[in-house]
């Protein structure tokens, strides 16, 4: 938004500060940041979490390592207030891969995923965001411990709906 601020800035002291016409862009750009702002508290208010979807023997432990991997992440996460689990089973796939970047040596790999949803209470509200949590296939057949991501956005939400089934 800062970039398109700038730029309106730039269109405005070209034509003048004082023309109708910089007046005329000033005034529609404003009604655009307002009706944006508008449009976010609504989104906000129309967010909720996913039921858990998830029903394995595992699902407290998806649900720890989302929840930790939340609370670890100084940019998008903080307090989790709650963590659903909106993948209804584990998706396994397996690729034939590069080891590294010098492409000296290929591996298979396989792969178990589900997607979490946390709602964490942040410096700025609550936020929902969406991670992702896998664990390997080891050489003995045995299966790895859990690691993830956060994706790379989160949605804001009221901390009321933080309980509630959506609509």
């Amino acid at each position: 938004m800062s970039s398109i601020k700038q730029q309106v800035n730039n269109a405005i002291t070209a034509l003048g500060r004082e023309t109708d016409k910089a007046k005329n862009v000033d005034h529609k750009f404003k009604a655009l940041v307002a009706k944006d702002q508008d449009n976010r508290e609504i989104r906000k208010r129309r967010t909720f979490m996913t039921p858990d979807q998830f029903h394995g023997s595992d699902i407290d432990q998806i649900k720890q390592k989302a929840a930790s991997l939340v609370s670890a992440n100084r940019k998008e996460g903080g307090q989790p207030l709650r963590t659903t689990i909106i993948s209804t089973d584990w998706k396994e796939e397996t690729v034939w891969e590069w080891v590294d970047t010098s492409k000296t040596a290929k591996r298979w790999r396989t792969t178990q995923r589900v997607t979490a949803q946390v709602a964490a209470k942040t410096g700025d509200g609550v936020r929902l965001v969406t991670v992702a949590i896998a664990k390997d296939k080891q050489s003995n057949g045995q299966w790895g411990s859990l690691y993830g991501n956060l994706h790379q956005y989160s949605d804001p939400m009221l901390e009321e709906n933080v309980h509630k089934a959506g609509p």
